[in-house]
């Protein structure tokens, strides 16, 4: 961890407070059934909309893109290099991946395996690290990248309401683990998805699960956007803005994840896999 990034969560647990965030709205019901139709509805009708369950279906996908984080937050970024062209390549429903930087003197794989951390250097070795930042980081791109699938099948979700936004109408969905409730364990999520258009225009997360200290009051925006189609048919967000706490401006953003292409099937799936002994958790967040 460098001494940046240990500031800025210095000046974070100075500045908000101890209370956990809660994404909940009032118009949740606790009568209604935990997986209630109304939010799961929606859910199912955007899946369809953008054919996303051709992804969940492919053995692999790759994903051409760029994180850049804004100005000296660049300092923070988990990711070895920051805006600079790479293939992140995962296997769908799960939290195994692994990136590559395109344009580097040196081949070197880094990749996320049952929640170790490893890499490739050119002569195909593998080795081990301790990398919390990466091993938080990777599978979080992937996980906002599927989000809609991933959370259809949280055992917890809720229409939360209709707001307005920016001149739109949004219809709520509210997802969650365990309890309602707020809770250290789990995080929660709110989608905001477009009346008009069906689309996830944008979201709020809870990082529970935070590599580095912070107040529990923190949680994440993210803004999808700059939409793309691929010969499959499958619509994905070229643009995911992160942003920290509520949603504000497209230009306040802390990192934001351009990708430029998505491919399928375009590698093989052991290529995931370089460690035999490591037991598979697929969706599980946590090892066995």
């Amino acid at each position: 961890m460098n001494r940046f990034a240990i500031l800025l969560f210095l000046i974070a647990l100075l500045t908000q407070g101890c209370k956990i965030a809660d994404l909940r709205t009032a118009a949740i019901a606790k009568t209604t059934p935990d997986r209630e139709e109304k939010a799961l509805m929606l859910l199912e009708k955007m899946i369809a909309t953008n054919h996303l369950e051709k992804l969940v279906a492919a053995e692999t996908y790759s994903l051409e893109a760029r994180d850049n984080w804004k100005g000296v937050l660049a300092l923070a970024n988990p990711l070895p290099k920051d805006n600079t062209l790479m293939e992140l390549r995962f296997r769908p429903n799960s939290f195994d991946g692994q990136f590559e930087y395109l344009e580097a003197k040196t081949e070197t794989v880094y990749g996320v395996q049952s929640f170790q951390f490893y890499k490739i250097k050119d002569n195909g070795i593998v080795t081990l690290r301790k990398k919390k930042s990466i091993v938080f980081s990777l599978p979080a791109i992937q996980y906002f990248f599927e989000l809609p699938l991933r959370l259809r099948n949280a055992p917890i979700v809720k229409y939360a309401g209709s707001e307005m936004i920016e001149g739109r109408n949004y219809d709520l969905v509210f997802a969650t683990w365990q309890q309602l409730e707020p809770h250290k364990e789990n995080d929660q999520y709110l989608l905001y998805i477009n009346q008009e258009t069906g689309q996830l225009d944008f979201a709020n997360y809870t990082v529970r699960g935070l590599y580095l200290p912070a107040p529990g009051s923190i949680y994440g925006s993210i803004r999808f956007s700059n939409r793309k189609t691929t010969q499959d048919g499958i619509t994905y967000p070229g643009t995911m803005t992160i942003q920290l706490n509520k949603l504000k401006k497209e230009k306040r953003f802390a990192h934001r994840i351009s990708i430029n292409q998505l491919r399928l099937n375009n590698f093989a799936l052991e290529q995931l896999y370089p460690i035999n002994e490591l037991e598979y958790l697929g969706d599980t967040k946590k090892e066995k």
